[in-house]
């Protein structure tokens, strides 16, 4: 790769060097040269300088003309024949006229290149360039003029204009993509910097060498395009200093300095808002600024690759190809010392290359982007399990990461506790990691249920399960049901010793659901007297000895209430509770003839007298004496506890 660029770098020099003439007092003789389509003549050397007062011999090319009026260069062109030739002055910084044997050949009010086709006659032909330099400390020749056949001066232009649209377009292009990656992903500030890099580039490539720009904005003006050229140059280092500054943020070392003249960098491009005769004369101290900035950039960056920081070698390599080249074209366009310019290469180089490596770094940071996104979802997902997107949803928020301290909302929902029953007892006798064996077994066959019917679980208390249905109170009642049954086909299947079995309470109501905590740790709850009264329900499941116990308020709620059997348990006063409360039974599986008895008693003879429901309950005893319920409720009466509660 860097062999293929080295190659392309000295084939662009080579086919920019033409022949070479030698003029001599103002005098070339052309009658040897034979124009054919790889002939070009340079007319460098000793020209004839007109003013107002006196004639001088100059070197063309020269430094800008002595004052600011019009000043006239002359040359001698002997040919022994007649030619039909293009004359260009390839790159006048000035404003300027041709005259060919004293006729006006063409007029440049723009400051632009000027390829004019001229027919030199047998004998001396006279050729006269009239310029006025406004302002400009650098106007006047910054190439030496040029003649040659048609066909060679158009092709060494079409190569020109092909140079300089490769760099401004590439450049444009660039700029564009690093600028829209910027805005997508703020936090790397170095593409900004690069992109605005690119971006002075392309102005560069269309302002200087042959003015691209007029094929686009043919009567631009000519302080308009001294004034870009001007701004394609003065960011440049401040711009650079800024890329490396953010690109190696991590390494404090130098950053102060660095910062600092970026600061100063800034004064040059600022100037552009003065008058000409304030951004022109600020050229030298610029260049000053400029080599200084390129050994500083040479003193980080050396101290980084000593550190073996990733990239240095080659941002390195890039931007000091770059910096040589403007120093050594800052050279030629003050003294002339060649006369040609290597910075539009080099500008093709530093572009491709500081490309390729923003562009890998880019892709580094998109991979390790991906990576850390996959993991924030694995986290996500796994977090999940703690708190369920369920209730993320169910409180009002679209995601885990909306969630705040306090947020919340009101709802209604279904409250079910499920407990493993006899659990307590057999945890005594078995070992830790059987007894969480078998509460996962348990678990893992009741939170799919839940999720089908659009619940789901929000906590684990020991052997209880909590969960929350959102929609209707027959989706609760149905996973419940669900549950037994799945629970009675898993026991036959293992045929264990200590099958599972659970017991459910479930009530309805308003509910407060979201996130408390303090600002280090939240948690997900649940906070209403409907969570404490489905605990109770669920706890006096244990005294009557039932499967699934509802509230009267839940019961009433259902939509299909004719699809369940249920009996009535009685009027309670639960446990923390002032208020009576409806109990109601529901059969999923076989129904108990004493229940149909025990409810229609309870339900008949809840006006009546303790001594009536005694005597009817003594009865139902006698047909079943181990009815559960029966036996809670003469144990009750027999112990004179608060008979009010069984009264109501």
């Amino acid at each position: 790769m860097k062999k293929k660029v080295i190659a392309i770098l000295f084939t662009l020099l080579y086919i920019s060097i033409p022949l070479f003439s030698d003029v001599k007092n103002g005098f070339v003789d052309l009658s040897d040269y034979i124009f054919d389509d790889e002939t070009i003549i340079d007319l460098s050397g000793e020209w004839i300088l007109k003013t107002d007062n006196s004639e001088s011999i100059v070197i063309v090319p020269d430094k800008s003309p002595p004052n600011k009026n019009f000043v006239t260069y002359i040359i001698k062109i002997y040919i022994d024949r007649s030619e039909h030739l293009m004359l260009t002055p390839v790159f006048i910084n000035s404003l300027y006229k041709i005259y060919h044997n004293e006729k006006l050949l063409v007029e440049n009010n723009q400051n632009r290149p000027i390829y004019t086709p001229i027919t030199l006659e047998p004998g001396e032909n006279l050729v006269e360039l009239q310029m006025y330099t406004p302002d400009d400390k650098l106007g006047g020749f910054r190439k030496t003029p040029k003649i040659g056949g048609f066909n060679a001066v158009l092709q060494k232009y079409e190569l020109n204009i092909l140079r300089d649209t490769i760099i401004s377009g590439s450049s444009l292009i660039i700029f564009l993509f690093f600028i829209v990656l910027y805005l997508n992903y703020r936090s790397e500030k170095y593409t900004h910097y690069f992109a605005l890099i690119c971006f002075f580039l392309s102005i560069r490539g269309l302002v200087v060498n042959d003015k691209l720009i007029f094929n686009y904005i043919p009567t631009l003006s000519f302080f308009i395009v001294s004034k870009l050229e001007y701004l394609s140059s003065y960011p440049l280092p401040a711009l650079v200093l800024a890329f490396l500054y953010f690109y190696y943020i991590d390494e404090k070392k130098y950053q102060k300095v660095i910062k600092g003249f970026i600061i100063v960098g800034v004064l040059f491009p600022l100037s552009i808002i003065f008058p000409s005769v304030v951004f022109m004369n600020i050229l030298y101290p610029f260049y000053i600024y400029m080599v200084i900035v390129i050994l500083l950039i040479f003193i980080v960056m050396i101290n980084y690759i000593i550190k073996k920081v990733p990239d240095a070698k080659r941002i390195t390599f890039s931007i000091l190809a770059l910096a040589i080249a403007g120093v050594v074209d800052s050279l030629i366009t003050v003294y002339h010392i060649l006369d040609f310019y290597i910075l539009p290469s080099a500008m093709i180089f530093f572009i491709v290359m500081m490309s390729v490596i923003v562009s890998q770094r880019e892709i580094r940071n998109q991979k390790n982007l991906i990576k850390i996104s996959a993991d924030n979802q694995n986290v996500i997902k796994y977090l999940s399990k703690f708190v369920p997107n369920s209730f993320i949803k169910a409180a009002g928020f679209d995601s885990l990461l909306d969630i705040k301290r306090s947020d919340g909302v009101e709802r209604t929902m279904t409250v079910v506790f499920s407990t493993i029953t006899d659990f307590q007892s057999s945890m005594k006798l078995t070992e830790g990691e059987k007894v969480i064996d078998k509460l996962n077994r348990c678990f893992s066959i009741i939170g799919p249920i839940i999720m089908k019917h659009g619940g789901f679980i929000d906590k684990f208390i020991d052997e209880t399960v909590m969960s929350l249905f959102p929609g209707t109170p027959d989706n609760a009642l149905d996973a419940v049901i669900e549950i037994n049954q799945t629970l009675i086909e898993y026991n036959k299947k293992e045929k264990s010793t200590s099958p599972l079995k659970m017991r459910s309470g479930i009530h309805r109501g308003s509910l407060f659901i979201g996130i408390v905590g303090d600002n280090n740790r939240y948690d997900a709850t649940v906070i209403s007297n409907v969570v404490n009264t489905a605990s109770r329900i669920n706890s006096f499941n244990s005294k009557l000895d039932r499967d699934i116990l509802v509230s009267e308020d839940f019961l009433n709620s259902m939509e299909n209430i004719d699809k369940y059997k249920n009996f009535y348990m009685g009027r309670v006063k639960l446990k923390g509770k002032s208020n009576y409360i409806g109990i109601r039974c529901i059969y999923w599986d076989r129904i108990e003839e004493a229940d149909n008895l025990f409810s229609i008693t309870m339900k008949k003879l809840e006006n009546s007298s303790l001594y009536d429901i005694e005597n009817v309950l003594f009865s139902i005893k006698g047909m079943h004496p181990n009815h559960k319920p029966t036996l809670y409720y003469l144990d009750l009466i027999r112990e004179n506890k608060k008979l009010e509660d069984l009264n109501k």
